[in-house]
């Protein structure tokens, strides 16, 4: 929200750092059809927990059902949002999509995580 709400004021935003944030007042003013981000980083406490790119969701870990403690998942659950938007049935839609697997992986490499595949 920072570079939206700086653009609404006027201000500059700083360069000198990372910033988790795009300018999203074209979007918001009508002026644009679409968002300015593609994807975004899903967090869990400390922990990133997925991230989601286009119509496309991959979680990279899951709550234990008792504990509701972290934990981490031997493989992703990855799922098309346009055809399962209730997140109930991971990878039903995903054998004809396997291609998915490179931008989503892509995000988390952006974002400078330590999460790998399978790691």
């Amino acid at each position: 929200m920072f570079p939206t709400l700086a653009k609404f004021v006027g201000i500059d935003i700083p360069h000198d750092r990372i910033l988790d944030g795009v300018d999203q007042s074209d979007l918001l003013t009508g002026t644009a059809k679409k968002s300015a981000r593609e994807s975004m980083v899903i967090y869990l406490g400390n922990d990133l927990f997925g991230v989601k790119w286009r119509n496309w969701k991959m979680l990279i870990k899951e709550l234990d059902d008792k504990s509701y403690a972290v934990l981490n998942m031997a493989y992703p659950s990855i799922y098309n949002l346009l055809i399962d938007p209730k997140e109930e049935e991971p990878e039903k839609f995903y054998l004809d999509d396997t291609w998915v697997d490179v931008p989503l992986w892509k995000v988390v490499e952006d974002h400078g995580s330590p999460a790998t595949p399978g790691g």
